[in-house]
């Protein structure tokens, strides 16, 4: 299965587009989703979404409130990333489960890709903090 990322900022295109796709990350930091936008989003699509919202020009309650909406509207993953503050982690993750959203904790470098070493103990680490 493949997944497309998706920031598209109209509404009405975005669940177009995702008519046709089995997977689709929506990135709401990207497409500046406000609340309205997000719950039609994940709540009209039939596609499977993973909700992500990065913390560029979002505040830590801003990004949590989106990745909350998008999880009671019915996003079937919400993205975290390993680095994110635990209580953060832990309030985003139990709602989730609450709501049978999946968890995915995710790990992004972008200067060098670490040994396999140091990848078997980020995966672990994600396992470790409740990613499912």
């Amino acid at each position: 299965m493949i997944c497309v990322a998706l920031q598209e900022q109209n509404v009405s295109r975005c669940l177009r587009i995702l008519e046709s796709l089995e997977l689709a990350e929506i990135r709401i930091d990207m497409a500046h989703l406000g609340e309205q936008e997000v719950r039609e989003i994940f709540s009209k699509s039939k596609t499977k979404l993973i909700a992500t919202c990065r913390a560029d020009g979002y505040t830590e309650d801003e990004r949590k409130h989106l990745l909350k909406v998008a999880i009671e509207s019915g996003a079937a993953y919400v993205d975290i990333e390993i680095e994110t503050d635990y209580a953060y982690k832990k309030d985003l993750m139990q709602f989730a489960w609450k709501h049978s959203t999946s968890v995915i904790v995710s790990y992004h470098n972008f200067k060098e890709t670490p040994t396999l070493p140091e990848l078997k103990s980020l995966v672990d680490e994600c396992f470790d903090s409740g990613a499912n």
